[in-house]
């Protein structure tokens, strides 16, 4: 393909060239004729633009002959990088443990002859090539005993011993041998009793400086070995292709990167991406993100479900309903109903409860005080403690000190309960719920008309800080209510009329005293009032 490659380029170029000879003759002719400027202007033009042409196809031929000896001289020279790898030898495996002495080049007979020599060095006995003795190197004196020991010795190099491995095809391009350190257990002791166990222990020299070591061939020189290798077969597979092979069904070499190394991470796309330090921006992290916050909205969905099932308002049966019905029927009545937490509900007081009616101070401190009787038998509720009606309306005529022995006759440390309720009345019009929430270090004001209660609250905590001084003095028992959280509009249910405050009131009192969400609304109403009424009446709260 390159000489047919080479022979159009040639034919080509001799071609071009015969065309501008042509060219500059018939040029140089007009030119010499002396014709006119008017018969040889067009023609002179013609011809140099034609020479232009010509001279462009010869540097584009020159191009082609340049590119074309550049891929010979490539080829050369690919072809002898190979031929030098063929000739480089296969290592030795690291399954064979070998040793480094190296035999002498010369014949056993003069090895047999060296007895007589009592100077004979151990250096001479391990050499590959002969080399002249070293002067600093240490001569060991032989006596008749190490004499005969070096007959042994040259007879296992000759081939009588069996322990001894003969040089291999793989190793004569190195010029020497190697022989296993210990005795194979599968040769037969009972064939050869007089066989030496081994040259070592032939030669029996203390000094283990003059022995060969073992083991030359460590774990670091056997990778390497066993890495040039790979490379050597990898060029001769890419070298060694059949031409009828696409170069798209190529097998890739074993020291690139393949992926087996990311059989286990096939989301890994972009290796210029530090995973390690940017694992939010993987898409794989993403897409689990994403995962999640679905779990958390279903699970959310879900846990909103149970507990409005759970705080939805249950109706009273048909006896409980016509008790209400008939407490309502005598409207003006004072009689009391029941009497209970130093309370009296007359049936006055119960009709206010019913519908389109505002509910009066008796009755929401009744309830109230129900609540704070269930907090105090049931356990598992938060403590709690309820002020009345009238205490937040003294606390802002007359300050701490109208109100400094309210919690010392309850007996009660409104700094270690959960929760302290305060109903408060505005403008003698409108009802609304003080908390001091210790459970969570916060100050709330829940109103059902969407008011703020920024400055009822800075009322309760001047209350908070003087009853805490009160009682543990100025070190307030480690208690700091200025960094308590102050949330004049919290969001609650909302009225749709002018008269449903007070039950408002009272119900987010007893769904907050049970840690339950305020899932109630306007439409619940009704209910709720009747049920407020059965409760009051009957002195006991119903099971939700």
């Amino acid at each position: 393909m390159f000489r047919s490659f080479t022979s159009s380029i040639d034919n080509t170029e001799a071609d071009i060239k015969n065309q501008l000879s042509h060219k500059i003759r018939v040029f140089s002719g007009k030119k010499d004729a002396g014709i006119g400027p008017q018969s040889s202007v067009g023609d002179s033009d013609a011809a140099f633009v034609s020479f232009v042409k010509l001279l462009c196809m010869a540097l584009l031929c020159l191009g082609k002959k340049l590119y074309a000896w550049a891929i010979f001289f490539l080829i050369r020279a690919t072809t002898w990088l190979l031929s030098l790898i063929n000739k480089v030898p296969t290592p030795s495996t690291n399954s064979e443990r070998v040793s480094a002495c190296k035999t002498d080049p010369k014949p056993p007979e003069t090895i047999q002859n060296a007895k007589n020599d009592t100077d004979l060095s151990v250096s001479d006995l391990c050499q590959s090539t002969p080399v002249k003795k070293q002067k600093n190197l240490p001569k060991v004196k032989l006596n008749d005993r190490k004499t005969s020991n070096i007959t042994a010795f040259a007879n296992a190099i000759s081939g009588q011993d069996p322990f001894m491995i003969s040089p291999s095809k793989d190793h004569k391009d190195y010029g020497t041998f190697f022989y296993h350190n210990e005795s194979p257990a599968s040769i037969n002791t009972g064939k050869k009793e007089n066989s030496l166990k081994s040259v070592t222990e032939s030669l029996n020299i203390n000094d283990e400086q003059y022995l060969p070591k073992s083991n030359i061939y460590q774990d670091k020189n056997d990778r390497q070995l066993k890495r040039a290798q790979e490379i050597k077969n990898n060029l001769l597979h890419f070298y060694n292709m059949p031409a009828d092979k696409n170069w798209s069904t190529i097998q890739t070499p074993s020291f690139t990167r393949s992926s087996e190394r990311l059989k286990d991470l096939e989301w890994i796309k972009d290796d210029d991406v530090d995973y390690l330090h940017n694992l939010e921006s993987t898409e794989l992290f993403k897409e689990y993100k994403k995962i999640m916050e679905e779990r958390l909205n279903v699970q959310r969905i879900s846990r909103l479900k149970k507990l409005k099932e759970k705080a939805k308002v249950k109706p009273l049966n048909e006896d409980q309903l016509s008790m209400v019905e008939n407490w309502w029927d005598d409207a003006y009545s004072s009689t009391a109903i029941i009497n209970k937490f130093n309370i009296g509900i007359t049936y006055r007081d119960m009709f206010t409860l019913s519908d389109r009616k505002w509910l009066n101070d008796n009755v929401i401190d009744f309830y109230m005080c129900l609540i704070n009787e269930r907090a105090k038998k049931d356990s598992s509720l938060p403590t709690m403690h309820v002020f009345s009606t009238y205490f937040f309306t003294t606390l802002y005529k007359r300050g701490y000190q109208g109100v400094r022995k309210w919690a010392k006759r309850a007996k009660v440390d409104v700094t270690t309960v959960d929760y302290v309720f305060v109903p408060i009345n505005i403008h003698s019009s409108h009802w609304a719920l003080g908390l001091v929430n210790n459970k969570e270090h916060a100050f709330q004001y829940f109103d059902s008309l969407f008011g703020t209660g920024g400055d009822i609250l800075d009322n309760l905590q001047s209350y908070m800080i003087e009853e805490t001084k009160r009682l543990y003095g100025e070190s307030m028992n480690g208690i700091d209510y200025s960094r308590y959280e102050v949330n004049p509009e919290m969001p609650c249910p909302t009225q749709q009329n002018g008269f449903d405050c007070g039950v408002f009131t009272c119900t987010m009192a007893e769904y907050l005293s049970r840690n339950m969400p305020l899932l109630f609304s306007q439409e619940d109403m009704p209910l709720i009032r009747r049920r407020m009424a059965y409760e009051i009446g009957t002195g006991k709260l119903l099971q939700h």
